[in-house]
């Protein structure tokens, strides 16, 4: 059992973790910083700096979270709530497996991290040797201030945001 979350860890985390540093650091082809903010602003995102460092931190932060497993339901969560928003805001138009960037990899990352709130990181993590551990009250309330914060972001997103005019035919 220890095993298969060490390894659902790693790849989940891992995975994330080299997402957000595409968008943090150009790393591996991506676009660096001035891309993921580039990306907040089209997406109408305002102000774009600070929702591209949620992004960022939502996926190389809360990557390298759940790969140490450590702060792991926080970690997983942040994750979870960053997919969901990625889903809405880029993947929903292109259905499961779309051609322009499908929904299925941003949802298995989110359900997965999804997972670990409810399994815990294993022996194999950082939470175990430090001997951390979380009572539920404080998941569910971080959880809930996240989630809050989420909505709100995705709320004034969309009162600041201007759809692209139609064009006249």
């Amino acid at each position: 059992m220890n095993f298969g979350l060490l390894l659902l860890r790693l790849i989940i985390g891992l995975g994330l973790a080299g997402h957000g540093a595409q968008k943090s650091f150009g790393w591996w082809s991506g676009s660096g910083w001035k891309g993921a903010v580039g990306m907040a602003q089209h997406n109408g995102f305002r102000p774009a700096p600070v929702f591209a460092a949620l992004l960022v931190a939502g996926e190389l932060l809360a990557g390298l979270g759940i790969a140490a497993g450590l702060l792991t339901p926080f970690a997983a969560v942040g994750a979870v709530l960053t997919m969901a928003m990625a889903i809405r805001i880029a993947h929903w138009k292109w259905a499961f497996f779309g051609k322009g960037g499908g929904m299925e990899n941003p949802l298995l990352y989110g359900l997965s991290a999804l997972s670990l709130v409810f399994t815990g990181p294993g022996t194999w993590s950082l939470d175990h040797a430090f001997h951390l551990s979380y009572p539920a009250a404080a998941v569910i309330g971080v959880s809930a201030v996240l989630i809050i914060l989420t909505v709100g972001g995705w709320l004034f997103r969309q009162q600041n945001h201007s759809p692209a005019p139609a064009s006249a035919h």
